[in-house]
């Protein structure tokens, strides 16, 4: 039987979404989302009031509620230090920030300051820093689900490192740790249709056949230094026809550039003349009547 589509917003800064006019999010509500994932804007400190109040509108919706936030540990120099202690400590963060908020799926997201070491290798401690989040987040949250969120393609982050021990250059980030979660989000932006094939085929291989993929994708914001991220036309047609065998697609709503003429909430019902608004594109990935 397969696995019914389901769409999601993150909800990357909870103030911007707690200042949306009363219809604006009714039209949310109402265009056939399954839910919203609020980023945790420091873990540490646990979640913020605006991220408390959004959690407790989504689920008064009757919206699935999820959390995630950015883990790793990077020096001045942006290269990462990252440990298992850090990745313990750290999913541990979140881990209580998903218990608090009864969330239902908590998502470590790993970037530079899990991955980068310093002339094109790899932090060697990654796997084990991946793995401690892993550990410190079920410790937190014994009965909590998670999803590894980042990109598939080391060259993100790294470009000469042998990870899995092979002999050879990581094509891929290793398997076996995202095999520890209960999905996998890959973060594959681009509003290019081969290159979002590529990036999706690639975190499907990581994942392996029995972990569920979501596409972390772009929203159509006009970013002021490599113009629009994210196509409309790309997005429903990936999602139509499931590229790599995604199971989700998570719009990713909030992040704004400085320098970037339309904030990037606008995008949920405004859109812009070479984006539609992002109510309208859920309606018809989900088959509503638009």
């Amino acid at each position: 039987m397969t696995t019914p589509f389901r769409c999601y917003f993150a909800a990357v800064h909870a103030p911007d979404w707690l200042a949306l006019p009363a219809a604006d999010w009714d039209r949310v509500v109402e265009c056939g989302i399954a839910g919203i994932d609020v980023r945790m804007s420091w873990p540490k400190n646990g979640p913020t009031g605006p991220e408390r109040t959004l959690a407790k509108r989504v689920q008064e919706a009757g919206l699935d509620l999820r959390i995630h936030g950015w883990v790793g540990k990077a020096d001045a120099q942006g290269f990462s230090i990252a440990t298992e202690r850090d990745g313990i400590e750290q999913g541990g963060w979140l881990g209580r920030c998903g218990l608090e908020l009864d969330a239902t799926m908590v998502g470590p997201n790993s970037e530079y300051q899990v991955w980068r070491g310093r002339d094109g290798k790899a932090n060697p401690n990654a796997l084990e820093f991946y793995r401690g989040t892993h550990v410190g987040c079920l410790n937190a949250h014994p009965l909590g689900r998670l999803q590894d969120i980042g990109f598939a393609d080391p060259r993100e982050h790294y470009t000469k490192a042998d990870l899995d021990g092979d002999g050879l250059p990581d094509a891929f980030i290793p398997r076996g740790v995202a095999e520890l979660f209960d999905r996998k989000g890959v973060m594959a932006y681009p509003g290019n249709e081969r290159v979002v094939k590529a990036k999706l085929a690639r975190a499907s291989d990581i994942a392996g056949p029995g972990i569920p993929l979501s596409w972390w994708g772009g929203v159509g914001r006009i970013s002021p230094t490599i113009g629009q991220v994210g196509d409309y036309h790309v997005t429903l047609k990936g999602c139509r026809e499931r590229w790599s065998g995604i199971s989700e697609w998570v719009g990713y709503v909030g992040f704004t550039e400085k320098g970037q003429k339309q904030p990037t909430i606008e995008m949920l019902t405004k859109g812009h003349a070479m984006h539609g608004p992002l109510v309208q594109l859920v309606r018809e990935i989900s088959g509503k009547v638009v």
